[in-house]
């Protein structure tokens, strides 16, 4: 595999180090509304805030993806503003001040310069983008911890962090509560991975996404497949860094439409059903000039 692509020697030990450490356990359940954070106890109108979300200890973020509407897991980045009612018509409120209570706001991103609204999708959770601000939002915070919950009027329902096959991660809160009352020991879930590449200058690129973590998520991987329209993986074994994925000896990897075996499952994470009660990191390099690559898992429930 030929990988013309760069990075800086400094980006790949932040990759490596990533990789290798065990995420802090979510301190709430995949079922509770408040698995947001903001980084504030009191968020404010008019004001930049990245939107963590404690199941995943992740990020989302707008990004291109080929199935839903193009939000992304990823690192932080204050991209998202609470925007409050205009007090008349076309008289935007541009005030930094605190949020009421209960107060609608529109959900803005920086980076798409669109408002995140309610709205059906043929793939994934029922987002759309907007030009205009829609006021369905709610921002409700636990003072006490600080953790977030997004509630959209329209959907009569909370965002929160949920496997799905197709599109980013997320799912109506309703939903995700019906999964669990009907799941249990035993129960096998699909799930996409999405794996960002890093800034590029020097040395392989490699594409680095997590999954998993959680005290309440016992469950073990069972599967990971390379989409059938994606490019050969190669993932960097553990002891070598992504300089080395030029190397045979230094990689394992999986073509188009493959799905690893058990013998590379326990090369790559110790084990043929990896706990994912510690977030588990994909990292691999990959010939291709896309900003991001996706992976198939399956994971059974414990």
């Amino acid at each position: 595999m030929r990988i013309a692509r760069r990075l800086t020697f400094a980006a790949v030990l932040f990759a490596l180090f990533a990789a290798t450490l065990p995420a802090a356990a979510s301190a709430v359940a995949r079922t509770d509304a408040k698995q947001w954070s903001l980084g504030t106890r009191a968020p404010s109108v008019n004001v930049g805030y990245s939107l963590k979300n404690l199941i995943n200890n992740s990020y989302v973020r707008y990004g291109s993806r080929t199935f839903g509407i193009n939000l992304v897991w990823g690192s932080s980045s204050s991209q998202w503003s609470f925007m409050p009612a205009p007090p008349r018509p076309n008289v935007r409120d541009h005030r930094k001040r605190p949020m009421v209570p209960g107060e609608k706001v529109a959900v803005y991103n920086s980076s798409n310069r669109s408002y995140l609204v309610y709205g059906s999708q043929t793939w994934g959770i029922n987002l759309k983008w907007s030009k205009t601000p829609v006021y369905q939002w709610r921002v409700e915070t636990d003072p006490a911890t600080g953790y977030a919950s997004l509630y959209n009027s329209s959907a009569g329902d909370y965002v929160v962090y949920g496997e799905r096959p197709q599109g980013i991660n997320l799912r109506w809160l309703k939903d995700v509560r019906r999964t669990e009352s009907q799941t249990g020991v035993g129960s096998l879930h699909d799930a996409t991975v999405t794996m960002t590449a890093q800034p590029v200058v020097q040395g392989f690129v490699p594409f680095l996404g997590r999954y998993g973590g959680g005290v309440n998520f016992n469950a073990v991987l069972t599967k990971v497949s390379n989409p059938s329209n994606g490019a050969p993986l190669a993932f960097v074994k553990p002891g070598f860094s992504t300089q080395q994925c030029g190397s045979p000896s230094a990689v394992t990897t999986l073509a188009p439409g493959a799905t690893m075996t058990a013998d590379q499952l326990r090369t790559l994470y110790g084990s043929t059903r990896p706990s994912l009660r510690q977030q588990i990191a994909f990292l691999a390099c990959a010939s291709t000039s896309a900003s991001s690559v996706f992976l198939n898992i399956q994971w059974q429930q414990l």
